[in-house]
């Protein structure tokens, strides 16, 4: 099962949603929703802008951080938690800046990760939601 898929599920059952409520919310249809949910596929940066867009702050980071976490490697991913975490220092926040720009992310995804990002610089929970997803990162070896 992918991150994405665990948390649009997570989402689903906070809200109280059955799929065809998701459907509705989101303008997809019941069989793309199905492949949401069951983990077979994510969404495209179109149609996660739409499942983006639809839901609050908080769930919003949590389906953005969790389609990072599917498609970027444990390294770069921890950079992540170096770009929001305020005592980490300048130096080691713009390195993990340049790791973050040699990732071909799409235009639309990127605009809503400089939006989480910008948020989590001054919301405390979704700074500990991004830590929280980081904490399924694989420890470096140097780490153990």
């Amino acid at each position: 099962m992918s991150f994405f898929s665990q948390a649009l599920q997570d989402v689903l059952k906070q809200r109280d949603w059955q799929q065809k409520d998701a459907c509705a919310a989101f303008d997809l249809t019941t069989a793309t929703m199905s492949q949401y949910i069951g983990g077979s596929r994510n969404p495209a940066p179109k149609q996660l802008s739409q499942i983006l867009n639809a839901l609050t702050p908080p769930e919003s980071a949590a389906l953005l951080v969790a389609t990072f976490r599917d498609a970027i490697p444990d390294d770069k991913f921890r950079d992540l938690v170096l770009l929001t975490d305020t005592t980490t220092s300048e130096t080691l926040r713009e390195e993990a800046r340049e790791q973050w720009r040699s990732i071909p992310i799409p235009e639309d995804t990127m605009r809503h990760f400089e939006t989480l990002m910008n948020a989590a610089r001054t919301d405390a929970s979704l700074r500990d939601l991004i830590a929280s997803l980081a904490s399924f990162v694989k420890p470096e070896p140097n780490e153990l």
